[in-house]
């Protein structure tokens, strides 16, 4: 009979946690395994809890099995527990099944910790640890944490080297992705000296770590040993606990899953900052009709608001969609910082240089949580001055795609366009997506001024778009279809 994993689930998500809030409900789990060659009738799972005073605060006992050999089994315990008082707990788990021949798998522990921020978090027992571990350069370890309450305030980190000489240290934030796995670009980093023992690293400015983000604490090999806690339990081999350490290497671009969990890496959270979030005006960027025949460029200004009272919003980049438009429009600035309260101003040049239309979207990149991808429309018109119209009589004297009419319609409109000469047509409609719903005309037409129905009979209402395309010459309309 052995018990290999003693692990928990905190109410209301029902997840595991090392760290939690003052009167968390807790329920205390064990996963137990028959190793033997006999099945076992029955066996007893207890869990005996010592709180920050050395007492036991809570224990319970289960019966459980049959278990088969080779069989695995989770127990439950009956009940739950809100632990109250700051500070770190113990587990002792125990699965005792009578006539087993080795107890020495019998018992496994957990360790977690109760108390909001600020405080520090840890995994180690917080003494002098048992061991120190070198490793090849560019290659690390790092371990993770989930904050107990958000807003938090990364202020500082505490590890414990053993320094060979003069000594420094490579040390890095990395804010975790949704599946709590870590990477890219760090969020902070110390690279400097380090004495042997404990040091007290600040971060300045703290990290922000906001609703449902976790981050994790790494370092890099540098030339000093990285202490471990060696005594019982460790942290990272509890597997249904989540993955809380980690090996790096390639300078932290490659990341695996570790055991050791228990490196003697702290973390120092407060209560952090609101979040930025993310406003923009107008609603829409339009630039209307644009002369292509000169070097003619419009501006338009992007309001960028950080509506937020506590940080500060950094936009990273932006992007117009679909990328066909993308060199008809340019932005000044780039990228922006913007303080909690404040605004900031884009300015958008546009300056097309085929006769068409050009709608599409601004993606916004940004740190907020509203919208981190904040999506403006924007469009506009390459036009040539007064070649937007059909002669009455005699033949176009340049490539014409006009209105539809009627505009808007319901189920059938009008396309007419006018070729000063014989060329190679294609006048194709499309939805929103992108997607081609119908091909009005496809191959070599005369000269001369053209007409096409369009019959929408069988598509939903909503926004269309038509394209021609003769010969070097294109343009886009757009046209409505109600119900």
């Amino acid at each position: 009979m052995a018990a290999n994993e003693c692990y928990n689930s905190v109410a209301p998500s029902n997840d595991p946690a090392f760290n939690m809030l003052p009167g968390s409900a807790v329920r205390l789990k064990a996963l137990t395994s028959n190793a033997g060659t006999s099945s076992i009738d029955a066996y007893t799972v207890s869990w005996s809890v010592r709180g920050p005073g050395g007492t036991t605060v809570y224990s319970d006992e289960v019966v459980s099995g049959p278990l088969a050999p080779d069989a695995i089994e989770i127990v439950e315990s009956d009940t739950t527990f809100a632990p109250s008082a700051l500070g770190e707990y113990l587990v002792t788990c125990r699965a005792i099944a009578t006539g087993d021949a080795n107890t020495e798998n019998d018992t496994t522990y957990l360790r977690f910790f109760v108390g909001d921020m600020p405080r520090w978090f840890r995994y180690d027992d917080n003494g002098t640890p048992e061991s120190h571990s070198n490793f090849s350069a560019g290659n690390g370890w790092a371990v993770a944490f989930t904050p107990v309450s958000y807003t938090a305030a990364i202020e500082s980190v505490r590890v414990e080297v053993n320094v060979t000489g003069t000594g420094n240290g490579d040390f890095r934030i990395y804010r975790n992705d949704a599946q709590g796995f870590p990477g890219g670009t760090h969020l902070w980093r110390y690279t400097g000296a380090v004495v042997t023992g404990w040091n007290a690293l600040p971060v300045s400015p703290a990290v922000q770590i906001y609703e449902g983000q976790s981050f994790t604490l790494a370092y890099l090999w540098s030339g000093q040993a990285l202490g471990k806690d060696d005594t019982p339990p460790n942290a990272g081999s509890i597997s249904n606990m989540g993955t809380v350490s980690w090996q790096a290497s390639s300078d932290g671009a490659v990341w695996d899953a570790d055991n050791s969990g228990n490196w003697a890496m702290q973390v120092y959270l407060a209560p952090g900052l609101a979040p930025p979030e993310i406003a923009t005006s107008p609603d829409t960027v339009n630039f209307g009709e644009v002369d292509t025949t000169g070097a003619t460029t419009v501006t338009r200004d992007l309001m960028i608001y950080n509506v937020s009272t506590g940080s500060d919003l950094s936009v990273t980049q932006m992007v117009i969609n679909p990328p066909l438009i993308r060199s008809a429009f340019s932005f000044a600035p780039a990228t922006l910082n913007i303080a909690p309260g404040d605004s900031d101003v884009v300015q958008i040049s546009f300056n097309p240089s085929s006769v068409r239309n050009y709608s599409g979207v601004i993606t916004v990149t940004n740190n907020s949580l509203n919208a981190p991808a904040k999506n403006v429309p924007i469009r506009g018109d390459g036009v040539i001055p007064g070649a937007a119209e059909l002669p009455e009589s005699g033949l176009p004297t340049a490539f014409v795609l006009t209105q539809n009419y009627p505009n808007p319609f319901n189920p059938s409109t009008e396309i007419r366009f006018g070729l000063p000469v014989a060329a190679n047509v294609r006048l194709a409609v499309f939805n929103v997506l992108g997607q081609e719903v119908a091909l009005l005309a496809s191959g070599v037409l005369p000269a001369g001024v053209h007409s096409r129905t369009f019959d929408a009979a069988v598509l939903p209402a909503g926004i269309y778009f038509y394209r021609l395309e003769a010969g070097a010459f294109s343009d886009i309309r757009k046209m409505i279809l109600l119900r």
